[in-house]
C-alpha cells in the first residue's frame, strides 16, 4: 500500500480484548469506533466492538450481534445461518470505518455503492437466543487517487463465529465531494423532508420477517411488490437521507426472493448491482422471477427494481427450498 494511503491507525490506541489472537506479535486492537465514521447516529445499531489494521490493506474486527435472528421469526432450535441483513449491515460498518479511519476518505464526501455480493452458510446453526460474537477479517484494495486519498475501494470480508465461517461478502464503492454530489442530484441533493407513510406491508411471514416494521414490500400483484420506506427500522433508516439507502435495496431484494421462492427459502448467495438512485417520493416496483435448474434442488431468483421507467437496481439471490 502506498505510504500516503496508509493511516497510522496504531496512534492513541487502547489495547482491547478481542477474540482474535493478540500479544506481542498480534494486532493492536482499538475500541475507538467513531459513530460519524460509521454514518450512524444510533448507538444501538453499532455491531463493531474493536478493530485493528493487521497488514497493508488488511483489517480485523470483532463484532457482536444482540441476537442471531435479526428480523427473522424466532427459531427455538437455533437459526440456520446468519441473517443476510445483519451480515450486510456489519460489513457496511467495517468498510466505512476502514475507509475513513485508515484511508482518509473525507466524511464530508458522499459514498456511492456500486455492487454488493455475499455468500452465507445456512448449515451453520446459530443460538436461538442471546448475543453472537463474531470475528471479521477484511482486505481492502484501493484504486485511483483524489486529493491524496483513494477514489474507490474494493473490500472483501469473511465472518466467523466460534472459528466457523458464516459468510463472505464483498463490494465496490467510491466517494465524491459534496459539490459533485449536488451537481449529480440537482434539486434533490440534501432534501430530507419527512417521508410519506409507507403502504400497508405484505404478511411479514411471506417475506421471512417477524414484524411489519421489518417488511420493505407492499402488494402489487403476482411476483411484484411496491417498495416500502419503513423509516421505523433504525438499522435501515438510521438518519434522514435524500434517497433510499443501498442497504434497503439489498434487503428488499432478499425479501422479494423469499416471497417468490416460497416459505422456508434459505438464501445461500446474492449479488446486487445499483444503476441509479431510488427516490423517496416516487413508487419503486420490485419484481422477482424464480429459475429452477434441472436436476438441482437450488433455486435462483432474479430481482429488479424499477422507478419512473428506469431500472434502478438488479439482483440475483440463490438458495435452497424449505426442508421437508
Amino acid at each position: 500500500m502506498p505510504e500516503q494511503l496508509s493511516a497510522a491507525v496504531g496512534r492513541s490506541r487502547r489495547q482491547a480484548a478481542g477474540t482474535l489472537p493478540d500479544g506481542p506479535a498480534g494486532p493492536d486492537w482499538s475500541r475507538e469506533i467513531p459513530m460519524d465514521h460509521l454514518h450512524l447516529s444510533h448507538r444501538s445499531s453499532v455491531h463493531l466492538t474493536a478493530w485493528a489494521e493487521t497488514g497493508p490493506g488488511e483489517f480485523a474486527f470483532t463484532a457482536l450481534w444482540p441476537e442471531a435472528r435479526g428480523g427473522r421469526p424466532p427459531a427455538p432450535g437455533g437459526h440456520a445461518g446468519p441473517d443476510p441483513l445483519l451480515v450486510a449491515a456489519t460489513y457496511r460498518q467495517a468498510g466505512l470505518l476502514a475507509a475513513h479511519s485508515a484511508y482518509g476518505m473525507p466524511r464530508a464526501g458522499e459514498t456511492l455503492l456500486q455492487n454488493l455480493g455475499f455468500t452465507v452458510d445456512p448449515g451453520q446453526i446459530l443460538p436461538a437466543d442471546g448475543p453472537v460474537a463474531l470475528d471479521v477479517t477484511a482486505r481492502c484494495t484501493p484504486s485511483g487517487l483524489r486529493g491524496g486519498v483513494p477514489a474507490a475501494l474494493h473490500i472483501a470480508a469473511e465472518f466467523r463465529h466460534a472459528g466457523a465461517v458464516l459468510a463472505r461478502i464483498e463490494s465496490d464503492f467510491s466517494w465524491m465531494s459534496r459539490a459533485v454530489y449536488r451537481r449529480l442530484r440537482g434539486e434533490r441533493a440534501g432534501v430530507t423532508e419527512p417521508v410519506a407513510p409507507p403502504p400497508e406491508p405484505v404478511d411479514p411471514a411471506s417475506v421471512g420477517r417477524a414484524a411489519a416494521r421489518d417488511v420493505l414490500l407492499a402488494p402489487a400483484g403476482p411476483g411484484r411488490w411496491r417498495l416500502r420506506n419503513e423509516t421505523r427500522n433504525l438499522l435501515l433508516f438510521d438518519h434522514p437521507v435524500d434517497h433510499v439507502p443501498g442497504l434497503v435495496l439489498v434487503e428488499a431484494a432478499q425479501q422479494a426472493a423469499y416471497g417468490a421462492a416460497g416459505p422456508g427459502f434459505r438464501p445461500v448467495s446474492a449479488a446486487t448491482s445499483f444503476g441509479s438512485y431510488v427516490e423517496l417520493d416516487s413508487p419503486c416496483l420490485v419484481e422477482a422471477v424464480v429459475r429452477r435448474a434441472g436436476g438441482c434442488a437450488a433455486l435462483t431468483v432474479d430481482v429488479v427494481g424499477r422507478q419512473d421507467g428506469r431500472t434502478c437496481f438488479t439482483g440475483t439471490v440463490s438458495g435452497l427450498p424449505a426442508e421437508d
